[in-house]
Order: structure tokens, then C-alpha cells, then sequence
């Protein structure tokens, strides 16, 4: 997708600046893609400007299977924390979400005082493992490009 000319042409014309690291992306993303296949039910790619959260604290719950982030570029700051009712409710679950896949008005940092809550920062090359039932917030310190992969099959 990063290389693909209709979404390079949109980025020009919208008058966005285009990213550092976007001119140096690698072109065999089709390989890639086959061989990530094998292991891989489904990948996301996201693109984050420096100084930003990419969506509000969240869980993945649909699938009950851990999520496997690659920080192909950039640097990123997690907050994360283990889900059970009592800090499920002390996130408070903003409205208009379903419960299968919710997203929070607090952020897990917030709930330190009561729950152990996990914070990190994330650098190229590294791979972020969220469990499913883990809320997290994740604010990109840098232009950041990640992909996001739901395995196939979990466990032994």
C-alpha cells in the first residue's frame, strides 16, 4: 500500500507532508505478504505522525487471541493493563462501543494507583506482544509506520 501510486499521488495532492522514511519503504511487499501468510490470519498496516495516539485506550477481544505489533519505523509509548471487571469499569467504557470491542475514556496510566499497569517505549525492529484481554494506549513519539498481525493458531 505504501508504494502503491494512487495513495502516494492522494498524500501530494492533500498537501500533507509526505514522511522521511516513506521514500525508503521496501518494493517486495507482494513476498512479504505470501510468506507472512503462512502464520498470519490477518495484517494491518498503520502510518502515525510523530506527536500522536493512533485511536484511544483499547482492547481486542473479538478473536481472544494476542496481537503482535512490528514497529517497522518510528518509536512508540505503550500503556498497558490487564482486564478484569473492576478495572474494566475504573477505565469507564465510553458509550457507542460494543462490548466485544471497547474503547476506554481513561487511560490505563490513569489506574496505576490501583492496578499494576505496564508502560514501555517501542523501537524499530522490536515486536510488541498485547495479550487479548489487555487494554492499551499507544502514542507515537515519532513518524511511525506498524504492523499489527493476528495469528492464525495460539498455543501449544
Amino acid at each position: 500500500i505504501f508504494q502503491c501510486p494512487a495513495v502516494k499521488e492522494h498524500l501530494r495532492e492533500s498537501g500533507l507532508p509526505l514522511p522521511s522514511f516513506y521514500r525508503s519503504l521496501p518494493r517486495n511487499f507482494e513476498e512479504q505478504r505470501q510468506r507472512a501468510n503462512e502464520w498470519v490470519n490477518a495484517a494491518t498496516a498503520f502510518m502515525s505522525p510523530a506527536s500522536s495516539f493512533t485511536f484511544p485506550a483499547h482492547l481486542h477481544l473479538p478473536d481472544r487471541k494476542a496481537k503482535a505489533l512490528l514497529l517497522t519505523e518510528g518509536k512508540k509509548h505503550w500503556q498497558l493493563v490487564s482486564i478484569n471487571e473492576e478495572s474494566y469499569s475504573d477505565l469507564q467504557p465510553r458509550e457507542g462501543y460494543q462490548r466485544k470491542a471497547p474503547a476506554f475514556q481513561k487511560a490505563p496510566i490513569d489506574l496505576a494507583n490501583e492496578h499494576p499497569v505496564y508502560v514501555g517505549t517501542q523501537t524499530k525492529g522490536e515486536v510488541l506482544i498485547t495479550p487479548w484481554n489487555w487494554a492499551h494506549l499507544v502514542y507515537s513519539i515519532e513518524d511511525s509506520i506498524a504492523i499489527l498481525f493476528s495469528p492464525r493458531k495460539t498455543g501449544g
